[in-house]
């Protein structure tokens, strides 16, 4: 597709030099000043498409391309999640019971000491500037 805008650039260009050739057979200066913007219209607008359409057919290979990886990486960790949370038939571990409530979550004995952790700051806030 890209090539048919190349071509027609070229053939632009090819038109533009006939144009241009007309600019300098003019006998006033608004037929000269016409003929130019005229040569320059046949060259510039195909080559502005052309580079339009390029940039969005690369961007649509390149969209696809990176929904292809995102889909083939979402594929993997739904595997993953499933193998984890055992359900699929070729899981090889060993079923583990769900944990429900306050048992869930397991902290150290001295995290929920609160007068350790307000000691903590006060020194923090001593230290302070």
């Amino acid at each position: 597709m890209k090539y048919v805008f190349y071509a027609l650039t070229i053939l632009g260009a090819i038109i533009s030099f006939f144009f241009m050739c007309g600019a300098f057979l003019a006998d006033s200066a608004p037929k000269e000043a016409s003929a130019v913007a005229f040569a320059i219209a046949f060259t510039v607008i195909p080559y502005c498409v052309g580079r339009v359409t390029e940039k969005w057919f690369r961007a649509d290979h390149e969209m696809v391309s990176e929904l292809k990886h995102i889909s083939e990486l979402l594929g993997t960790h739904t595997r993953l999640l499933a193998a984890l949370a055992n359900a699929t038939p070729d899981a090889t571990a060993a079923p583990v019971p769900p944990v429900e409530g306050p048992a869930a979550i397991k902290l150290p004995e001295e995290a929920l000491d609160q007068e350790e952790m307000d000691r903590r700051f006060k020194a923090w806030q001593n230290k302070r500037p």
